[in-house]
């Protein structure tokens, strides 16, 4: 039994004026330390991207479910994990549809996967954004460049320049897969796709849930 403990909180109060939710789910990080590890932390954010997109798609129809949506997973120094978390914010008449249709997607991304077509477009962003970044990599303060390492050491990461992180891209990129893509989409949503009971289940972790709506003078 086991798996995720999913751990629901609700805050009402008169001068909210939308509703939001905020789902996070902790899990351990994953340090990049060789190619393999730097290979799986491009799969994830070729994932994300192809989520981010998807659900910016939704959020631009005619009849919006929500005004905003975000689903993104970070390595936290200070939380001491990696923090997948999705934040919405929807008119409060609207709050079931947004957490439906956003939650729809993340199980259909979990559940299938993305396209060929999506995964080339995202990781040749992906490439644009390295080869950016090792132009400009002089360019970056010392500031910057400090809490840089020391939240890469921090997580137990390696700690790469600019340049170094762009051949570790380029290596990395060459060689990925659909497969290796659906298989980071998976293990994102899998805090997702085991709530709604999906085949596969859930991995072990903590699940929170924190939703705020406004509150009226009849309730």
């Amino acid at each position: 039994a086991p798996g995720f403990t999913l751990r629901p909180h609700i805050y009402r109060h008169e001068l909210l004026q939308a509703f939001s939710l905020h789902l996070f789910a902790k899990r351990p990080v994953d340090p990049i330390t060789d190619l393999p590890s730097f290979k799986r932390s491009l799969a994830r954010r070729v994932a994300l991207a192809a989520l981010q997109i998807r659900l910016n798609v939704g959020g631009r129809s005619d009849d919006p479910a929500f005004t905003f949506v975000e689903f993104n997973q970070l390595d936290s120094a200070r939380e001491g994990c990696a923090v997948c978390s999705l934040d919405l914010t929807a008119e409060p008449s609207r709050w079931k549809d947004a957490i439906c249709k956003s939650l729809s997607e993340i199980r259909k991304l979990g559940t299938f996967g993305v396209t060929p077509g999506e995964m080339e477009r995202y990781a040749s962003a992906l490439m644009t954004d390295a080869e950016q970044l090792a132009a400009q990599g002089d360019r970056i303060s010392h500031g910057d460049q400090l809490a840089y390492l020391m939240e890469t050491v921090a997580n137990g990461h390696t700690f790469m320049s600019p340049e170094q992180s762009y051949e570790m891209t380029v290596k990395a990129l060459s060689t990925m897969t659909v497969e290796e893509v659906n298989q980071a989409a998976n293990e994102l949503c899998s805090h997702i796709t085991g709530i709604a009971g999906d085949e596969g289940g859930m991995s072990d972790g903590n699940v929170v849930a924190v939703a705020c709506c406004p509150k009226t003078k009849d309730e």
